[in-house]
C-alpha cells in the first residue's frame, strides 16, 4: 500500500493509500512481471462511488501483505507461463 507521506494524492475512493502485488516470473523470465490491481471499473454516480468505499472495489484497508495469485486463470504451472508457481 502507497506511503501516503510521500505519494499523498495516491489514494482509493476511502482515502486509504493505493496498492497493487506483483510477482516476477520464475527462471529465464525472471524480468518478466505480473502486477495485479484490484479493479474497481467505473462510478456511476455518488451513491455508486459512496458504496465503493466499504469494500474492496474503492479500498486498500483489507489488502494483506501478500495475495495469492494462483487462482487467477493464466496462473498454471505450464512451462510456458512465465509466471508459473
Amino acid at each position: 500500500v502507497a506511503d501516503l507521506e510521500k505519494y499523498p494524492y495516491a489514494r482509493c475512493l476511502d482515502g486509504t493509500g493505493y496498492g497493487y502485488y506483483y510477482r516476477p516470473g520464475v527462471d529465464e523470465d525472471a524480468d518478466k512481471w505480473l502486477i495485479m490491481l484490484e479493479g474497481g471499473g467505473l462510478c456511476t454516480g455518488e451513491a455508486d462511488c459512496t458504496a465503493r468505499t466499504k469494500n474492496d472495489l474503492g479500498s486498500s484497508s483489507n489488502y494483506g501483505p501478500t495475495m495469492d495469485l494462483g487462482g487467477i486463470g493464466y496462473m498454471t504451472n505450464d512451462t510456458a507461463n512465465p509466471f508459473r508457481k
